[in-house]
């Protein structure tokens, strides 16, 4: 994974007063998120003490750590840009998911594996989805959950509980 220049720069892990340096400076922490998310197949992070263990906010190599309060703004940032979304819809909101794909990417893919898969009119479980379509097996259950009813509202899919009262499973509609 190419880790970008300014993520060498000691001032990038430490808020900027100026306005416009901190705008700068948000862009290229939520480009950043996307890279290293992205190359670590991760579509949801907590912001807890842990994650700054993590080199995606930790750089070793000159001991600097972005404090959780300026990750959280950041975070926040990407909310608004639909770059995120939190998982919690009230607060206090801890848990997000990471859109370095859209909704309607990740919708794109599950279609064309069913297409591809000749799943017309055939009940799949999350289960097997995952389990079988390699692309979206980094997605979390809920952000699953969210893909799939983007494809209900287009028509593509019928989502369906389990014994449970919690989804589990969809019938194909269409694939087209």
């Amino acid at each position: 994974m190419k880790v970008p220049a300014i993520y060498n720069f000691p001032p990038f892990f430490t808020r900027q007063v100026n306005e416009n340096t901190w705008q700068s400076q948000k862009s290229a922490w939520q480009k950043w998120i996307h890279i290293w998310c992205r190359e670590h197949r991760i579509t949801q992070l907590s912001i807890h003490a842990e994650l700054l263990d993590s080199p995606l906010v930790h750089n070793e190599a000159i001991h600097r750590t972005l404090p959780l309060p300026v990750f959280r703004e950041i975070v926040e940032d990407m909310v608004k840009q639909n770059y995120a979304e939190w998982t919690q819809k009230k607060e206090p909101r801890d848990t997000f998911w990471v859109y370095w794909r859209s909704i309607a990417e990740w919708g794109n893919i599950i279609t064309k594996w069913l297409f591809d898969t000749g799943r017309d009119g055939a009940v799949c479980t999350y289960y097997e989805l995952q389990e079988q379509c390699k692309e979206v097996d980094c997605l979390e259950e809920g952000l699953l959950h969210k893909v799939l009813e983007s494809l209900m509202k287009k028509g593509n899919v019928e989502l369906m509980k389990g014994s449970s009262g919690k989804y589990t499973g969809f019938k194909v509609l269409s694939t087209s």
